[in-house]
């Protein structure tokens, strides 16, 4: 049974209201698990840790009413994860936090292991 225009209003706006809260748990800072980076609103979050082949790198891009996408990558080098870095465009959409990834990532990378 289809919803009535005055239901289905309040139900989007319900689901709009739940997308713009930001991902409960997120904190930014170093963590026994590594280092956590994310934007004001949770939209965008980055979690960084140092392992033994490399970086990895886990992103988490939720998009309000669509979609929450985790992506899991292992960067081998410094160059590697530059030559990701200057190619994702999520670099536009949130640039301060672009620019935290960027400087943790390269720490981490040139940090002995």
């Amino acid at each position: 049974m289809p919803l009535g225009p005055k239901m289905a209003r309040l139900h989007a706006r319900r689901q709009r209201l739940a997308a713009s809260r930001p991902i409960s748990g997120l904190t930014q800072g170093q963590g026994r698990d590594g280092t956590t980076i994310a934007s004001d609103d949770g939209a965008l979050a980055y979690v960084l840790q140092a392992i033994p082949s490399g970086l990895y790198v886990e992103q988490t891009l939720r998009r309000p009413l669509q979609a929450h996408l985790v992506h899991h990558m292992l960067f081998r080098s410094a160059e590697n994860f530059a030559h990701w870095c200057e190619h994702e465009p999520v670099r536009f959409d949130h640039p301060i936090v672009f620019s935290r990834l960027r400087k943790q990532g390269d720490e981490l990378l040139r940090r002995p292991r």
